[in-house]
């Protein structure tokens, strides 16, 4: 029994050392890699100057100076709303108008401002719980809204405008969009028309919105700012008054 346990284990153990690489394989593949490496050393050299990205390139300078701007109108219904994307532009500048001109340009074509509102964005690590807060900009900022919101019961036309830094994200401002015209309830008459700024001169992490019924009169004999406050399109934050004039949309193509 002894003799035929020891001949068993000199089977295995003959067995595993097949599976080991000789001595002569280790050496010859050493050499291998050693030569693979040297060939290829002398086919990648870096570069001797360093390099500089030039932000001109693929657009990027385009993107980083211009106000982008997504605009639709909201189709609702009591109890929905769905948004629908018309266009998106870039600007130049966003240009800060004076309150004394928004006021008188609100008068002169009739708007009424409903509601202002600003929200920050907040994201609260659970940690070892899991209680987990997460406060979107543009959700916060229509709750802050609609505290002081005026009743749109004979509301004809609304023009929703939301602003914000770089990282304002469409899709949360949709989602927000939704919520708000649902809050309100405008009348299925009225003509609901969006839209959302965003530019790196606005700090990242939080969001206003601005609400005004217009009366979708004529606004041909006024250009610049003054046109696009009496389109509806006016926005307010930190008590002051920013838009966006057709003037300065920036035609550039990358």
């Amino acid at each position: 029994m002894k003799l035929n346990s020891l001949f068993a284990l000199s089977l295995a153990l003959s067995g595993a050392s097949s599976f080991m690489p000789s001595q002569s394989n280790s050496v010859a593949f050493s050499r291998q890699t050693k030569s693979s490496t040297s060939q290829l050393a002398n086919i990648i050299r870096a570069d001797a100057e360093d390099f500089t990205f030039d932000q001109g390139q693929g657009g990027v300078r385009l993107a980083v100076e211009s106000a982008i701007k997504i605009l639709g109108d909201v189709k609702h219904a009591p109890g929905s709303a769905s948004t629908e994307v018309n266009n998106l532009l870039r600007y130049t500048k966003v240009s800060e108008v004076d309150d004394s001109v928004v006021k008188s340009v609100m008068s002169k074509v009739g708007s009424t401002l409903i509601c202002t509102g600003k929200g920050e964005e907040l994201y609260k690590d659970p940690g070892e719980t899991s209680l987990e807060e997460i406060r979107l900009g543009p959700n916060e900022a229509i709750k802050d809204a609609l505290v002081s919101a005026g009743s749109v019961s004979e509301t004809g036309n609304m023009v929703i405008n939301f602003l914000g830094g770089d990282d304002l994200m469409f899709d949360e401002v949709v989602n927000a969009l939704t919520d708000l015209i649902l809050d309100l309830s405008p009348p299925t008459k009225c003509k609901v028309s969006f839209n959302s700024l965003c530019h790196t001169s606005f700090p990242n992490g939080s969001a206003t919105v601005t609400v005004l019924s217009t009366q979708g009169e004529s606004k041909e004999s006024m250009k610049g700012a003054e046109k696009a406050v009496a389109s509806g399109e006016v926005y307010f934050r930190d008590g002051k008054w920013y838009t966006v004039a057709e003037e300065d949309i920036n035609e550039v193509v990358a």
